[in-house]
């Protein structure tokens, strides 16, 4: 199940969301699955604690919408997270550079490819498939 939080739906009917525009980072998570559609922020799920964020990636390129409404992106790096660590889900966040914790939460991403990953102490890279016009997500 992958799914938009509900401060992004608000934000989109309102006109005050565009995905180009946004400083979109990826956080890679270890733990149970922990989707709340009212989270506004990062902490909301790490004050939960039943997940702990383990990596944030750099900054997402190549934010583009295709014509039938996908968000889409060029490949994602999260760089060296650590060794042994069972990566479960992701999160799409507007990236507070102050604070990564009060980072908005934008999606949650539980059904991609090879999840649940144990992790080797490499960046890992996220390479969308876009050759059959997937996307991460459609309003």
């Amino acid at each position: 199940m992958s799914d938009i939080y509900d401060r992004i739906r608000y934000s989109m009917l309102t006109g005050n969301f565009v995905w180009a525009d946004v400083d979109m980072r990826l956080v890679a998570w270890s733990g149970d699955l922990d989707f709340d559609a009212t989270d506004d922020k990062v902490s909301d799920i790490v004050a939960r604690a039943n997940a702990v964020p383990i990596g944030y990636s750099l900054p997402v390129t190549g934010l583009t919408v295709t014509v039938d409404g996908r968000a889409q992106t060029d490949p994602i790096v999260i760089p060296d997270v650590a060794f042994g660590q069972e990566l479960t889900f992701f999160t799409f966040v507007d990236y507070d550079d102050g604070d990564e914790e009060n980072s908005a939460m934008v999606l949650f991403i539980d059904d991609a490819f090879e999840l649940p990953f144990a992790t080797n102490g490499m960046d890992i890279v996220v390479q969308p498939d876009w050759i059959q016009e997937r996307g991460w997500w459609r309003p």
